[in-house]
């Protein structure tokens, strides 16, 4: 019968390692809780002077308040369709320019606005699409690092079936999927975490190349997610490790109980036993009774 398996310190990692991983993951979903941080650039002049937070599912506007990436989508493509109708000053300053004239009238305002703009206009299309793809992969990051927390409390569960189970099967099977299920906890969150931060940053270069938009930097809720891929990358190895030591360890018991194949119980029955000094390979020991044939 086997022995009862000892708490190692493996064992207490793993299991730590996926308690704390669950609580800072479980955190950076919250939409309040910045992973990227833009302080205020003068450059954006009064439609933008305060601070700016990114989260992988709200981005605060300019009363500080966090606003779904889904509704700046739809915010940025419904002026689109606006700028995309006709109307009257758009008419004008096209016939201005075609005329040879400037367009521009006092103050440094394009007769039309935004409208009678191709360099503007090209630029709010690119954010409506830029905006949409950043609501995308934000909800793809939230969903990966839900289900990296499921699977490290998928992970928790199977070490306590692992520990009340009687038959050693059943000890090894949870000892594999646990093993398994880590893996894939580490992978959903190290996934999630790269996801949003180098799909924002591409985002953000696409932009760039349209107009003027600045670039935010790592805050602390990205830091966060990060210690909590860590945890769950660091639990990766003695998940693996101690399912092998869990097997080593289940054999030697099978060894000690009296079924390990070192042991010597005599000669098989109805074979006479082994005559000291009858000579054979050894000398004078191990060797046949006198008159029993050598085969």
């Amino acid at each position: 019968m086997a022995k009862k398996k000892p708490t190692t310190c493996k064992d207490l990692t793993v299991f730590w390692c996926n308690i704390i991983s669950c609580a800072l993951l479980i955190g950076c979903v919250v939409p309040q809780v910045p992973w990227l941080y833009e302080d205020s650039d003068p450059g954006l002049s009064l439609r933008f002077s305060s601070y700016r937070y990114y989260s992988p599912i709200a981005a605060n506007d300019s009363w500080g308040s966090m606003v779904p990436w889904m509704t700046w989508a739809k915010h940025v493509c419904t002026a689109l369709e606006r700028l995309n109708q006709p109307n009257l000053l758009t008419l004008g300053s096209v016939a201005a320019q075609a005329t040879g004239r400037s367009g521009i009238v006092q103050g440094g305002q394009l007769l039309g606005g935004c409208a009678s703009w191709p360099i503007c206009k090209k630029h709010v299309s690119e954010r409506c699409r830029v905006y949409w793809g950043f609501a995308i992969i934000g909800f793809m990051a939230v969903a990966l690092l839900v289900a990296s927390v499921l699977a490290a409390i998928v992970v928790v569960v199977l070490m306590a079936q692992e520990g009340s189970a009687k038959k050693k099967k059943k000890k090894e099977e949870a000892a594999v999927y646990g093993m398994y299920t880590q893996l894939c906890a580490a992978a959903a969150s190290l996934a999630g975490v790269a996801l949003f931060i180098v799909g924002l940053n591409l985002g953000v270069s696409n932009l760039q190349r349209t107009a003027y938009y600045p670039r935010p930097s790592i805050y602390w809720g990205s830091y966060v997610a990060i210690a909590g891929t860590v945890m769950q990358l660091f639990a990766v190895p003695c998940a693996c490790r101690r399912r092998y030591v869990y097997v080593k360890r289940e054999t030697e018991d099978d060894a000690d109980d009296g079924f390990g194949a070192a042991e010597y119980y005599g000669p098989p029955i109805g074979q006479p036993p082994m005559a000291l000094g009858a000579g054979g390979y050894g000398g004078g020991y191990g060797g046949y009774p006198p008159g029993y044939p050598p085969y």
